[in-house]
């Protein structure tokens, strides 16, 4: 099934949809309640894809390509799942400004990573194309 793109993704909605998958921007540790994580984080159907080891904005919480094996690995994980649901035939719901707010300041500690991912997302929406 497709990927949907939404400009507003409420709580109410992954309620009302519980057969389709949301993704949101998360961290790697899975905390904080900020942007999209406030609606989504704990929901059966929402799925968080890291975008940086922790919650806030500080160097600590950014990747950084000096461990990039290790955040390639936390990325692979995260997607495993969704392609998984694509390949079930799952509706896949993503924020309209996608998985990667952002960029500019993620791509600064880590161009590397954020490359890897880029690619990731780009895989993800031709595989949900090509299921469509």
């Amino acid at each position: 099934m497709p990927i949907i793109t939404r400009k507003a993704i409420q709580r109410q909605d992954l309620r009302a949809n519980p057969d389709r998958i949301y993704l949101f921007p998360d961290n790697a540790v899975r905390k904080g309640f900020y942007g999209y994580a406030k609606q989504m984080r704990g929901a059966k159907n929402a799925l968080g894809v890291a975008i940086k080891l922790g919650p806030g904005r500080a160097a600590g919480a950014l990747f950084s390509d000096a461990e990039y094996g290790h955040n390639v690995a936390i990325i692979e994980n995260d997607f495993a799942p969704i392609m998984q649901a694509l390949e079930e035939g799952k509706i896949v719901i993503i924020p309209e400004g996608g998985l990667l707010p952002d960029r500019e300041h993620l791509q600064a500690s880590a161009p590397r990573t954020i490359a890897f991912l880029e690619q990731k997302i780009e895989s993800m929406m031709n595989y949900g194309k090509a299921m469509a």
